[in-house]
């Protein structure tokens, strides 16, 4: 089914409003990097610089960790790191918890005995008329452990991971 031509100059114009109203942002940003720093707090926006001006890139990279460190590997050990250390404890923690007591998928798609999960495992423990308890709390001790285990090393960043952005 073909579109009309007004249909078609109507999707075009609503695309090209769309567009724009996306793409202003970022030209007003970037145009505003350009101003001096009395035209960018003018009571009269203007659209385009009046005065063109690098003076705001120049002290960004005179005071940039490239200019301060020399090369990426120590940018990436000396700043990336540290500040994302907590996110990746946070994300490494959460990955860890989700993969060790999984049972959905581990219950439908691992056929062998040896490779089943923990979870999977203690739903074999429990019978349809008898648990053995003994068996089922010993197999929960050591599920835990390493969770336990893991959460103690890595507890301090996950901590501040959390907080990380809280605190002003």
């Amino acid at each position: 089914m073909k579109r009309s031509l007004a249909v078609n100059i109507l999707l075009a114009l609503t695309l090209l409003a769309l567009v724009i109203l996306v793409a202003l942002p970022f030209y007003w940003v970037a145009s505003g990097s350009f101003k001096l720093p009395q035209e960018i707090i003018a009571r009269k926006p203007t659209f385009f610089p009046h005065s063109f001006t690098l003076q705001h890139y120049v002290k960004l990279l005179a005071n940039s960790a490239y200019t301060t460190y020399v090369g990426n590997s120590l940018i990436l050990r000396r700043v990336m790191l540290p500040l994302i250390a907590p996110g990746m404890a946070s994300v490494a923690i959460f990955a860890f918890i989700t993969s060790w007591t999984e049972y959905v998928f581990a219950s439908v798609l691992i056929i062998s005995d040896a490779k089943r999960t923990v979870p999977v495992g203690f739903a074999g423990i429990i019978g349809q008329y008898q648990i053995d308890w003994g068996l089922l709390l010993a197999g929960v001790v050591l599920a835990v452990a390493p969770v336990v285990i893991f959460f103690a090393f890595i507890g301090r960043w996950f901590v501040s991971g959390l907080t990380e952005g809280a605190v002003k």
